[in-house]
Parts: structure tokens; sequence; C-alpha cells
């Protein structure tokens, strides 16, 4: 074999190990999200004042961050539309870590259940797909993301490996997600949504199941012991990243955007720190 076939079969082997270790590493977060610290804020076509009036948010609103300069962010809002906001009147959502977000009487479960636990968060949609849209517009795949990001800080406070289906506004298939929790030897896969229904006036937290209804079960009482969303209860849900999962796993459905008063309620920053503690809550009972 000739020096200059041996280097290019080398340089082809080299290659195509350099790409199975690229799929097999795990994604790094890449997205970041804000809140409104004011209690109206202008969003603009761009960085200055002398730009126009795009839309109006207010104290509590969420934003993902695309860019952001000295004085001046580029954010998308949950309902899509793009702008320019002051960096003044911005603030950087955090979990809350420290056991405030409990509004339990009976005793908190000790966290440390968590630690060492690999966790696959999976926020539901991303990419071409939005999933479900709220009355008032909100984007059920960027409201995932979101949840899953505030989740992930929580869980690794304690302890816990914590490994995300996607980490920005991309296409990731089902079978994809799947193959993550299998390859990674899961101890659980939770897969993130908002529900939706055609009759408004539905509402409530529902958490489903398809081999793991004891998994279902612990997690979902863990939480609803302190949201204020309705008790929607456990159910059987065949779906396919339930079904063709090799380990135990369950999907969250965190509230309904069809119905605008819950919608309020689950877009709020309050909600969204509020609701990854109760999670972290619900799986620190399930490993207790």
């Amino acid at each position: 074999m000739s020096k200059l076939r041996r280097l290019f079969l080398l340089a082809l082997i080299l290659g195509v190990c350099s790409l199975t270790l690229n799929v097999e590493k795990p994604i790094e977060a890449q997205s970041e999200f804000l809140t409104v610290n004011a209690s109206t804020l202008n969003v603009r076509s761009g960085p200055s004042t002398d730009h126009s009036i795009v839309t109006v948010v207010h104290n509590g609103d969420i934003l993902s961050l695309i860019k952001r300069d000295t004085s001046w962010s580029y954010v998308q809002l949950l309902n899509g539309k793009k702008g320019w906001v002051s960096n003044v009147y911005l603030k950087e959502m955090t979990p809350l870590l420290d056991g405030k977000a409990q509004a339990s009487t009976s005793p908190a479960i000790p966290h440390d259940s968590l630690s060492g636990k690999t966790i696959i968060i999976d926020p539901g949609h991303g990419g071409d797909d939005r999933g479900t849209t709220g009355k008032f517009g909100t984007y059920e795949k960027t409201l995932n993301l979101n949840t899953a990001l505030l989740l992930k800080q929580t869980l690794e406070s304690h302890g816990a490996h914590v490994i995300l289906t996607r980490t920005s506004d991309k296409t990731v298939t089902l079978k994809e997600r799947v193959a993550l929790a299998n390859r990674n030897e899961a101890d659980l896969f939770v897969s993130l949504h908002y529900n939706s229904h055609k009759n408004p006036s539905i509402n409530g937290l529902i958490t489903y199941y398809y081999e793991s209804p004891s998994a279902a079960h612990t997690i979902h009482k863990g939480i609803v012991k302190n949201s204020p969303l309705k008790d929607g209860k456990t159910r059987f849900g065949d779906y396919f990243v339930l079904r063709e999962n090799e380990h135990p796993s369950i999907l969250l459905e965190l509230g309904f955007l069809s119905n605008g008063k819950e919608e309020e309620t689950i877009t709020s920053s309050d909600f969204q720190r509020k609701i990854a503690s109760f999670i972290s809550e619900g799986l620190a009972a399930y490993f207790y």
C-alpha cells in the first residue's frame, strides 16, 4: 500500500472517530433567560431610544436572550416577537435553591437523594415545532426550555448529573431524545410540556407514564402538594418518548396555555422558578 493511501485511510479513520466523539458528547447549555424588572418596558426595533417601539413588556415577563451589548439586549418574547430592551431593567432568572418555594406544611424530602443521579430533562418541541400556542401567543417550545434550564440548575445544585435533550431553539427528533436517555443509562427521563385543549376552561397539571406508574405517582404528588395549579392526576400516556424508553420516564404537562388565566400564571417568572423547585421536590421524593 502506498504511503499516500495509508495517510488517506488514517485521516478517514480519525475523522470517523472524531464524528463519533462529537455525537456522544453532552450538549452544553447555550440559552439564557431574563426577566423584566420594571413596571413596563419598551421593546424597540434597535438598540437605542431613537428606534421605534415594537411592543411593551411588563414586570416579571420572561425574555430569551439572543445577544447583548454594553447597554442593550436583543431578546425574544415568549410569543416569538423580537426586539431590543435596555439592560438597566433586566435581571437574570435564577432558580430557588433555598427552599423558599416550599408551600406545604409537610416535611421536605432531603434533596441529597438526588446526588449522583443521571437525569435527562427533555424540553418538548423546538425548532420548527412550536408545540401549542397560548391564548395570548406564548410558544410552548420556548416555555419548555425556560423551565428545563431552571430545573437543570436546581437539580445540579443538589448533586444530580443533568443532561438536556436540547439547550436552544433547535429541532431534536423523538428518537434522538430517547437515544440520549438510553445511551447515558439514565436513572430518570423527564419530558416537559405545557398543555392545550379546545375547551378554554380546562386547566391543571397532569403527569403521564407508560411503564413507570410508581415514578409518576410519587413525583406528581411532590409537585402538586405545592403547586397552585389544579391536580389533573397521573395518567397512562402512549407517547413515543415514554413507550420507547428503556429507563423510568414521565411526561409532565405543567398547565394549559389554552386557558388564558392559567397562561398568565405559568408564564410568570415567579411560577417558572417555583415549578422548577416543585419538580425537584418530586424527584427527590422518588429517589428517597
